[in-house]
Parts: structure tokens; sequence; C-alpha cells
């Protein structure tokens, strides 16, 4: 399915902005699918840790929205105003949909507190359990499908995207366990699943805020590409050594040296 989709509409392998859009506009249409329903699952099932898990989907439509317009925006050239270009929109967008992440993970770890304090009855259904079998399956494909159109250009935003959609297979597998749970033994632990699914949620959006935000305050470059640029300049006869190394990137495509 990804060479067919990559085949149909990439045409230029080093068109990141296409990479991006085709990412973005896939996740748009999975997660709506899913998002509605998860929410028609969860209201018939009395399940808050189901819909939870359909308001992070539907979060996570927004964060498809703002990766297809950086890729957008990210992919225009240096103008006047932006004489480095547009490449660092690419680690704004990342951090945005870092905080939104955090945003609904807080919102549902105090919607799981409450549902602990006072639990109410769950209803079960082999039609429930297909569906929240089938919702796992889409968001392994889609974390698979967005890692493959990260890879050849390095997209930060695909890579959020597809940690995003592997962490949702991991919530929604443990809704999953607690309905099993509640069929087997009576034990109603929705809302310590949904617990653990706030807790998940607010854990990823803090390591992507920690990922985004060293390009964006000029972290440090990784000791590989610094020792190639050593060793790249050295081969000049005429250079006794190299010191002061200063790198600055304005975004994954132009970065500077000194």
């Amino acid at each position: 399915m990804t060479n067919i989709l990559v085949k149909k509409f990439i045409k230029n392998p080093d068109d990141r902005a296409a990479y991006g859009t085709l990412g973005s506009v896939t996740g748009i249409i999975c997660n709506i699918l899913l998002s509605v329903m998860k929410f028609i699952i969860g209201t018939f099932s009395h399940s808050v840790a189901i819909t939870a898990d359909a308001v992070n989907n539907l979060s996570d439509t927004a964060s498809s929205v703002i990766s297809l317009l950086s890729a957008k925006i990210s992919s225009r050239p240096a103008d006047k105003e932006h004489p480095f270009g547009h490449g660092r929109m690419e680690y704004v967008a990342t951090l945005i949909l870092s905080i939104a992440i955090i945003n609904v993970g807080i919102e549902f770890f105090k919607e799981s507190l409450e549902r602990i304090m006072h639990p109410s009855a769950l209803a079960f259904s082999m039609l429930t359990f297909i569906l929240l079998l089938v919702s796992i399956g889409v968001k392994l494909w889609m974390y698979v499908f967005d890692k493959s159109l990260a890879k050849p250009l390095n997209l930060s935003v695909l890579n959020a995207a597809a940690m995003d959609s592997l962490f949702d297979a991991v919530t929604t597998s443990v809704t999953v366990a607690a309905l099993i749970m509640y069929v087997l033994t009576g034990m109603n632990i929705d809302g310590i699943a949904s617990l653990i699914v706030s807790v998940i949620i607010i854990w990823e959006g803090i390591s992507l805020v920690k990922d985004t935000m060293s390009p964006l305050l000029g972290g440090e470059m990784d000791s590989e590409t610094v020792d190639k640029i050593k060793e790249i300049v050295s081969q000049d006869p005429s250079v006794i050594g190299v010191h002061d190394l200063v790198i600055h990137s304005y975004g994954p495509e132009r970065t500077m040296a000194t």
C-alpha cells in the first residue's frame, strides 16, 4: 500500500513537501474515521477509555492539519524576510503538535481520576471488540507508513506522527485489555486503563517537546556530523587544524557551519 501511494502521489523523490503532504492527508482521513468510530463505540459501551481514545484521534487529526501546513510553508524558498528559508517551520509544527498532545493527556488524566472515584458499568459486544482491533491495526499501519515516508528525507514531523500512531495502538490495546478483564472477571478497570492512556499521551508529548526544542534553541550538533566536517576540512593540505567550529541549523535541509 505504501509503495502504491508513493508512486501515485510523489513525482520527485527529493520533494519534502510532497512526502509531508501525503503523510498528513492520509493521517487526516484515517484519524477522522477512527475518531467517529470510537465515539460511537465509547457512547454505546459507556467506556471513558474508548471515548478518551476517540478524542485523542481527533487531536491527531488537528496535528495532521498542522503537519500539512508545515509541509507547505517549510518548502517555500528564501526571501527578503527569511534569507535562510522557512525550514524551521517543521520544528515549530512539531512543537505545536507536542503541546497539543500534552494538553489532551492532562484532560484525560482528570477525567480518569473522576471515573476511578465514581465507576460505572461497562457494556461489551463482539462488534466493539472487533472494531477496536481494527483500530489497532490501522494505527500500526499508519506508524509503518509515516516511518517509511519520513526515512528518505528525515522528516521530523512525520517521525513524530509515526510515534504518535504507535502510542495510539498501545493505548487502544490497554483499553481492549480492560474490556476483556471486565468480561472475564467482572472487574471494572476502565478508569485505571484510561489513566494509563493519559500518562502515555503526556509522556509522548513531553518527549516530543524535548526533541524539538533542541534544534529550535540551537542545540549541539551530533558528534558524527562534527567529525565529518572536520575530516572534510582537514583534507586540504593548507589546513593546520580545526577549532571553534560553529554549526547553525535553519531546517533539516539547510545547515551552515563556520
